[in-house]
């Protein structure tokens, strides 16, 4: 099959104060997915409205569709300063099949939202909220960088998974 063939609708300008705008959609076709595990690329195609001003990006109207699922939502991005990029993006999760990101893995139909944050230079905070006809999890926590960038330090502030008849809860660093 013929490869993947991006398409990209792009309006760019620069104003007098040499700042770059870019605003456009941008469209990823898939002709062909496959599993990771099968040296694949798991994902039909992404679409998503694009503004880029100086350092400042923003994708809205954002579909991820997977060979099984799809991931909706938006994120905004500032590249300005040192240390990560500070980040604000939601995303909804709906019948998202692991078998088909990996075939290794067992079926499942996720659904529910995943929230990452970036509230420092060297902080990245994530919730995730998701279910499955077998099980839920439900967590919020933390990853922060240590001075060099190189490594860094998980906490887990929350953490519930819940299986059948089986209940997995903490927190931890």
């Amino acid at each position: 099959p013929p490869p993947a063939t991006p398409v990209v609708k792009p309006v760019a300008t620069k104003s007098s104060a040499q700042t770059l705008h870019l605003q456009g959609r941008i469209e990823l076709k898939n002709s062909a997915p496959q599993t990771l595990d099968r040296d694949g690329i798991p994902v039909r195609a992404i679409n998503t409205q694009i503004q880029l001003h100086d350092k400042q990006v923003q994708l809205t109207n954002t579909l991820l569709a997977l060979s099984s699922g799809r991931l909706e939502g938006g994120l905004q991005l500032n590249l300005g300063g040192d240390g990560v990029p500070q980040l604000d993006g939601k995303f909804l999760l709906s019948d998202i099949d692991l078998m088909q990101i990996d075939s290794r893995l067992r079926t499942t139909r996720i659904k529910g939202k995943l929230e990452l944050q970036s509230k420092s230079n060297r902080r990245l905070d994530f919730q995730a909220q998701l279910n499955d006809p077998r099980a839920s999890l439900n967590a919020d926590a933390n990853f922060v960088w240590n001075q060099r960038g190189e490594s860094g330090k998980l906490s887990l502030k929350k953490f519930e998974l819940l299986a059948d008849q089986s209940r997995f809860s903490g927190s931890a660093e």
